[in-house]
Parts: C-alpha cells; sequence; structure tokens
C-alpha cells in the first residue's frame, strides 16, 4: 500500500483500489481527499492495464461525503473548489470508462 496522505492506494495486476483512511470522522471527504481521489480516478482511466477500480473506506463506513466542519472553517473560495472537485468526482464515477466496484459494510 502507497499512502498519499488520508488516500491509500493498493495495485494488483489489473486491479487498483482506492482506500478512503479518515476512519475517525466516517471517511468525510476533506479538499486534499477530493483532489487526490479526482487524481487518480483520472489516471487510472488512462491505464489500459486497468480493468478494475475498487473504492472503500477504512473503519465503520464508507464515506460521510464532505467534511462541512472543514468547509466552514476554511475560505468561501476552498469551498468553491472543494464542491468544484466533488462534482466532478460524481461524474467521473457516472460515466467512468472501467469497471468499479464500492465497498459498503453493513452494520447489523
Amino acid at each position: 500500500m502507497a499512502p498519499t496522505s488520508q488516500v491509500l492506494t493498493k495495485h494488483s495486476s489489473n486491479v487498483r483500489t482506492i482506500i478512503l483512511s479518515r476512519p475517525q470522522q466516517l471517511n468525510a471527504l476533506t479538499l486534499e481527499m477530493a483532489s487526490q481521489l479526482l487524481e487518480l480516478l483520472i489516471a487510472y482511466e488512462r491505464v489500459p492495464s486497468v480493468k478494475l477500480v475498487i473504492l472503500k473506506g477504512e473503519g465503520r463506513a464508507f464515506c460521510a461525503g464532505g467534511d462541512v466542519a472543514a468547509l466552514a472553517n476554511g475560505s468561501w473560495k476552498q469551498g468553491a473548489v472543494f464542491f468544484s472537485r466533488a462534482y466532478t468526482i460524481d461524474y467521473l464515477v457516472a460515466t467512468y470508462a472501467k469497471t468499479q466496484v464500492a465497498a459498503l459494510k453493513t452494520m447489523v
């Protein structure tokens, strides 16, 4: 596993796994995490040998969405950049050329 702050990656033959690693905050996305996630998704889509991308979160949650507290404490410009990247990720996931799987956990 190669750490990139709070976004980890795992490579295995034709599979790339992206792991959100902020379990205490239920993997809520920060601007940095959204930037890294977007960069990784774009990069993996361009690599012909990558056939599957798996997205998952550490701990008990996949992703609680955007980190509202961090956004509230930042400038409006940071918030605008965050939402621009977050919505770009949403669009990219919806139109992604590769097979993707989001590994969600169920609570019993």
